[in-house]
């Protein structure tokens, strides 16, 4: 079992360096834009490296995504997961 753990890891390791090493020019590219900016978003990735290789990014909106949530675990709507059920009348 340690032996396949090992095997694994190992593998996992020699894929990432490869990739990494493969798109160097681009983490080149990320890291000198971090150096003037403290932060990259969406937009600033895509003018550096390009559109992602599966396709464009959906971007929603959080109030969107959380509604997109609380449907999947059935929660009715207006309602969020930290509200507290509505105590039973008397």
């Amino acid at each position: 079992m340690d032996d396949e753990t090992r095997n694994i890891i190992a593998s996992a390791y020699k894929r990432t360096e490869s990739i990494l090493l493969q798109h160097r020019h681009m983490l080149e590219k990320i890291a000198e834009e971090l150096l003037l900016k403290e932060t990259l978003n969406y937009h600033d990735m895509k003018a550096l490296v390009g559109s992602p290789p599966h396709g464009q990014k959906q971007l929603i909106e959080p109030l969107q995504f959380e509604a997109e949530i609380n449907e999947q675990a059935g929660i009715a709507p207006g309602r969020s997961q930290q509200q507290s059920p509505p105590l039973p009348e008397d």
